[in-house]
């Protein structure tokens, strides 16, 4: 009886990590939404404030759905973290190269 407690115990603490993280991630897409929305001239303080709220999403992602709270093997932790950071790097700059191109295609014409 006491195994069958602390197996629902357990279980229900990670439903509600996800849900937590699952809050907070919605949280963070709706206010980046909101702040492209509401401004209308792009400038450099949106820009510092879109990166930082994607480097919160990535570290609340990493946290709650990673699971990684307790750090235990700091080795896994770390490569996770270079990963998703190469990962990001990578589409962001093919997405600056491909809108650049494509600025110089319009200009252009």
């Amino acid at each position: 009886m006491i195994t069958f407690l602390k197996k629902k115990v357990f279980f229900s603490t990670i439903i509600n990590n996800y849900f937590i993280g699952f809050f907070y991630s919605c949280l963070i897409s709706v206010l980046s939404f909101i702040i492209i929305q509401n401004n209308k001239i792009f400038n450099e303080n949106t820009f510092f404030i879109l990166i930082t709220l994607s480097i919160l999403q990535l570290m609340i992602q990493i946290i709650y759905f990673f699971d990684i709270k307790k750090f235990v093997d700091w080795y896994w932790s770390i490569c996770i973290l270079i990963f998703s950071l190469l990962v990001i790097l990578i589409i962001l700059s093919g997405s600056i190269w491909i809108m650049h191109n494509v600025y110089c295609g319009k200009i252009s014409e």
